[in-house]
């Protein structure tokens, strides 16, 4: 399995809704990934998700 990776995390945002941007060179890339790691991502959204509908306005993304 493949994963594009197209923004960066920014730990200091100035604003709430610059929590992610650019990367450093501005570019894409592509990563290989197991599909175990795959498959553990994918239950650690499932979680996320369950969460989310669980605790309404106070869950904070």
């Amino acid at each position: 399995m493949t994963i594009s990776i197209n923004k960066s995390l920014d730990f200091q945002p100035s604003e709430e809704d610059d929590l992610f941007g650019d990367t450093k060179n501005r570019k894409s890339r592509v990563i290989e990934m197991a599909d175990t790691t795959a498959s553990a991502l994918k239950a650690h959204l499932n979680f996320q998700n369950q969460n989310k509908l669980i605790l309404n306005d106070v869950y904070r993304q």
